[in-house]
Parts: C-alpha cells; sequence; structure tokens
C-alpha cells in the first residue's frame, strides 16, 4: 500500500514538473512573441546579442540620426568597414553611456562615435518620449538596472520593468517580424542597425551662423566625463560628431560650439557637419527624409564624407571576404534589394 501511494506522489510530482516546464517555455516563448521590436532603438539593442564577439570595429551611438544617417551597408560595401549603430531615439548622453557598457561586453572596437544632438536637444534629466526604445531591447543585467535608474523617476520603474508587464497587451498588434522572432531568430545577426528611409522630401539647409556657447547640464557633464574615463581604460578612441539637418536651432548651435571647445582640449575630434553641407553634396530636394534626418541618399553622402574622417583618425580594416564576417555581405545585399523595393525590412 505504500508502495502504491508512493508512486502516486511520484506521479504527481513528475506531472506537475512537465506542466510548469510548459508553463515556463510557453511563458518564455510569449515574452519573445509580445517584446516590442522597433528600428529605432529596440532592434539595435537586441541585435548586437547575435553579432559575432569582437567583430565590430566601428560604433556608432546617439539618436536616431545615427541609424537614419551613418549607412552601414554602404560602410561594408564601398570600405569593407565592419560598422553598427548603436543607436535608440533621442538617447541621452547617461543611456549612450550604459549601451558602450553593454557593447563592450561583448565587442572591442577600434573607435567609439557618438552624436551629440540628443544631449544638445533634450536637457531633461528624466525623459519620456522615448523611454522603452533606449531600455526595451537591453538584456536583464545589473547595467540595464542602473541604466533605468538614471533614465526612469523610481515612481515610474513598474511601467517599464520587466518589460513582459509593459507590453503584454500587445496581441491585437502582432506582425510578421513578432512571429518571425520566434522561428527565425537568427536573422537578427544580419541588422547592423542601419534604417534606410527612401522617401525624401524638400528642407532648406541653412549654414550655423551662432558664435556663441552653451555648456552641459550637470548630468549630462557627470556622464560625459564617465564616457571619457571609460575610453582611457579600455583604450578606444573617442570621435564625437554632429550629423547634418535642416532643422537646428540657435540653442543646439551654441551647444555644439561648446563641445568642439571642451573636445579640442581633450585632444577629441568633435566636427559639425552643419558646416559642410556643401562639401558634403548634399541635396536639399532630394537628401533630407524630414526636417530633422537624412534620406537613403543623403546617408550614402554623408557616410562616405565620414569615413574619409575617420578613416584617417584611425587605421579602419578592410574585412571584405574575412570568416566571420559574411553577416554584412548579407546585410548591404539585403538593404540594396530593399531601396529597390524588391523585399522589406523584417526586423
Amino acid at each position: 500500500m505504500r508502495k502504491t501511494g508512493g508512486i502516486a506522489i511520484l506521479i504527481r510530482v513528475l506531472t506537475g514538473g512537465f506542466f510548469l516546464a510548459v508553463f515556463i517555455v510557453a511563458l518564455y516563448y510569449l515574452s519573445i512573441l509580445l517584446s516590442v521590436k522597433s528600428p529605432h532603438g529596440i532592434n539595435q539593442a537586441r541585435a548586437l546579442y547575435a553579432q559575432p564577439e569582437n567583430s565590430i570595429d566601428v560604433v556608432f551611438l546617439g539618436s536616431s540620426h545615427i541609424h537614419y544617417g551613418v549607412n552601414t551597408a554602404y560602410l561594408w560595401k564601398e570600405h569593407g568597414v565592419a560598422a553598427y549603430d548603436y543607436s535608440s531615439a533621442e538617447q541621452p548622453l547617461w543611456m549612450t553611456y550604459y549601451w558602450i557598457r553593454e557593447f563592450l561586453k561583448t565587442q572591442h572596437p577600434r573607435l567609439i562615435v557618438i552624436d551629440l544632438f540628443s544631449p544638445a536637444s533634450f536637457t531633461e534629466d528624466f525623459q519620456y518620449d522615448f523611454p522603452g526604445e533606449n531600455i526595451y531591447g537591453l538584456n536583464l543585467s545589473r547595467n540595464k538596472i542602473e541604466a533605468i535608474s538614471d533614465m526612469i523617476e523610481r515612481n515610474r520603474y513598474e511601467e517599464y520593468l520587466p518589460e513582459f508587464f509593459a507590453v503584454h497587451s500587445r496581441y491585437g498588434d502582432l506582425k510578421e517580424e513578432d512571429f518571425l522572432a520566434i522561428s527565425d531568430p537568427g536573422r537578427l545577426v544580419n541588422f547592423k542597425g542601419f534604417t534606410p528611409y527612401i522617401e525624401y522630401a524638400h528642407w532648406d539647409l541653412n549654414e550655423p551662423s551662432q558664435d556663441q556657447a552653451i555648456g552641459y547640464t550637470p548630468k549630462q557633464s557627470k556622464f560625459l566625463e564617465k564616457i571619457y574615463e571609460l575610453s582611457l581604460e579600455e583604450e578606444i578612441p573617442l570621435f564625437f560628431m554632429v550629423i547634418p539637418y535642416a532643422g537646428v536651432t540657435p540653442q543646439e548651435e551654441m551647444f555644439y560650439n561648446r563641445s568642439q571647445q571642451i573636445f579640442l582640449e581633450a585632444g577629441v575630434p568633435c566636427p559639425n557637419y552643419n558646416h559642410f553641407y556643401e562639401s558634403i553634396g548634399l541635396d536639399p530636394e532630394v537628401d533630407l527624409y524630414d526636417e530633422s534626418h537624412l534620406s537613403y541618399t543623403g546617408s550614402i553622402k554623408f557616410t562616405e564624407y565620414l569615413y574619409r574622417d575617420l578613416s584617417s583618425y584611425v587605421e579602419l580594416p578592410d574585412r571584405r571576404g574575412q570568416e566571420g564576417y559574411e553577416s554584412w555581405d548579407v546585410n548591404a545585399d539585403i538593404i540594396d534589394r530593399y531601396t529597390k523595393g524588391e523585399t522589406k525590412l523584417l526586423y
């Protein structure tokens, strides 16, 4: 009788364990399915984890100006540069710092490039227009927790952590890329952060004229110093810049002027490419997507000009044909076919 009772208990334990395992697996795949996918920061963060270790030579950080304007497919196709746009919408300097720390867990680039549009335009200590783009794609870790603490006020943590409880209502919004995240997760290795915009509109390009300068906020200064110290510690040079755009405000101009003063003293390049519209060859009729971003054709012109500056600053090897870099070939092919209307971008 005791033997029979023991078997019954064992069966109940095994059955309970089986259903618990099924529940955990189902919850895991459901969290992948429902997780937000976005080419404006979330996908850039998430796809980094799929990249071959220590394969990226140049990482670009900053706002959407990066993933609209720095054409990683062009850099690869024309120059063999293994580059990655690790950017997010309105990325503040504190998130840039935490994203660099996350990046360095698996990569050790030859150069870190940071665009300054966000710190010039958004100076609040806590910013809520695009927090999800800066948080959701990061793997759960101490680094992510610390990033949230500097991005979000404590009384709003529950809106962003854990992500599943913030996005569980997405059932009615599921698209093809949501299901591909489960059926073909390996495709993320082919995403290098660049988000091409084929559409364009006319915007006047007016050369900056402000010669005054305004400084960084205390929080910006704190994290700028952290970024600089981290680059010294890792022995990775920095390159700051301003990607050209049409709607430059006087306040932004003065911020860029102060940035150039700061970085000149530190021996760090900080070109403001708003001063080089003609040299870059930007055409206001076709090279701007909107007032603040480059179109696909604009990204090609700017990226070629940027490559000359970067390659004169550090050595950038040509990785074409090398083992382990096949995904850059795939990415360049996908971007080419997308711009011709032959495929969709499903990331």
